[in-house]
């Protein structure tokens, strides 16, 4: 720590993990600034995040075959179409609880 600023380094595999790293040392005393370098390690799996996915929107009856899931170095693509802003949504948000993912582009079209 320098002037108060804290500098957070390190691997972590999940966004949530990056998140509260600085939300946790936030309030501690002396704190007033934090640079937050943790990386997520990009292994993010197209199959799996899609199969948590559908889990995540079976209770609406989502048709699995509306939306595909794309992967590259941790960068995740959504695209296709849901029958609500709320599948949507719930889509976007299971794929950043997944394991490895660095960001989301939700290009999925709302029918």
């Amino acid at each position: 720590m320098e002037n108060g600023w804290l500098t957070l380094t390190g691997d972590v595999e999940w966004h949530c993990q990056h998140d509260a790293a600085s939300v946790d040392v936030r309030s501690l005393w002396g704190v007033v600034g934090i640079s937050n370098d943790i990386i997520i390690k990009p292994k993010a799996d197209a199959k799996n995040i899609k199969d948590h996915i559908m889990t995540a929107l079976h209770k609406s009856w989502f048709n699995p075959n509306t939306v595909d899931v794309s992967t590259h170095d941790g960068r995740v693509t959504l695209s296709g179409t849901v029958r609500s802003w709320s599948e949507r949504d719930d889509a976007f948000n299971t794929v950043w609880a997944s394991p490895g993912v660095t960001s989301v582009v939700n290009d999925i079209r709302v029918n």
